[in-house]
């Protein structure tokens, strides 16, 4: 059985939809900008290492946010993986299959590049004088590969457009009668098949281990005492900050996805729910920024001081970092 419910008529409207999208992407762009200055120009000496992991994730996270708030817009007609564009790129002719392939890459990128931040981080810690250091490298590149083909299949199985329609309909009959306009982009008729597809993606796996192996190597330093305990804890905490930065932008994600398992399981199709759904998806990389500048001490200190000049800021646990850097020695 199909349910056709709604929250409020004007949720359901593409005008809401790009509207907020707008708004979105107007709050979220000096945002981005003031955190990639941050990262570039504030980021402390000793911790020069993870600048550039730290600023590839924050440049995908923008380059996701610009295209799902401004350059496409998707309109989608969730159960069905179905929908059109309101973004600029539709006014350009970009055909939609490019616009969705653009997006899967993007989101594909920023779980590269989370990966690769705590790869960083292993790296520098534990692995710099082992084999892993000369397989770096080819495992990035793989990788990314990965992010840029492992969608072909899908691509490259988009189903005739008008029989394709015709069949989602049937087995969706909540569905407005204009999904079957032109402007609607129906990209498979085969939800599990898409599903299989994205798992090809194994970055959030790959995450998943790389924060093992620093919290595992972490606590056999501790026992074999090869690292003094304030040294221990001075890692655990930067830890602690990188997890918190990836994991609170998780939330305007998880919401929707849970969403989306919930529309499709129970046939559910709600235009309202599926615009906040994407509305809240395009906040993640806002959220990220803002995460990254209030964990780490020096971006914030840094926007305080622009807020209010008088502002004075001693980061302790910085100099505390540099001190063990330069001086390993006190700390053993």
């Amino acid at each position: 059985m199909c349910m056709n419910t709604s929250f409020a008529k004007f949720l359901d409207t593409p005008q809401f939809l790009s509207t907020t999208m707008y708004t979105i992407t107007i709050i979220g762009l000096p945002v981005h900008i003031f955190g990639g200055l941050c990262v570039v120009f504030k980021t402390p000496t000793q911790m020069c290492n993870m600048k550039w992991p730290m600023l590839t994730l924050l440049l995908w996270s923008a380059s996701l946010d610009l295209s799902f708030g401004f350059l496409v817009i998707p309109f989608m007609y969730q159960p069905v993986l179905a929908g059109y564009s309101l973004g600029i790129l539709n006014g350009f002719g970009v055909p939609l299959r490019v616009m969705y392939y653009i997006c899967v890459v993007q989101i594909a990128g920023v779980t590269v590049s989370v990966c690769a931040l705590f790869e960083t981080r292993f790296f520098i810690l534990y692995a710099k004088q082992s084999c892993w250091k000369h397989l770096r490298r080819p495992w990035l590149i793989l990788n990314y590969t990965i992010c840029v083909v492992y969608m072909i299949p899908t691509y490259l199985s988009i189903p005739d457009q008008k029989t394709g329609k015709a069949y989602q309909f049937s087995k969706y009959p909540c569905l407005p009668q204009e999904v079957y306009d032109e402007k609607v982009f129906l990209l498979t008729t085969w939800s599990t098949g898409y599903a299989y597809n994205m798992s090809l993606n194994t970055a959030v796996q790959q995450t998943l281990i790389f924060v093992f192996l620093i919290y595992w190597n972490m606590r056999k330093s501790m026992v074999e005492v090869k690292m003094s305990k304030r040294t221990l804890d001075m890692h655990r905490t930067f830890l602690k900050t990188i997890i918190l930065q990836v994991t609170i932008p998780l939330i305007t994600v998880m919401g929707p996805l849970m969403l989306n398992f919930f529309t499709i399981y129970n046939s559910y199709y709600n235009q309202g729910a599926n615009n906040l759904s994407i509305s809240m998806m395009a906040t993640h990389g806002l959220v990220s920024s803002l995460a990254m500048i209030y964990l780490h001490k020096s971006y914030w200190a840094t926007l305080l001081q622009i807020l209010s000049p008088k502002f004075i800021f001693e980061d302790r646990e910085t100099m505390m970092f540099s001190r063990v850097h330069q001086h390993p020695q006190q700390f053993s």
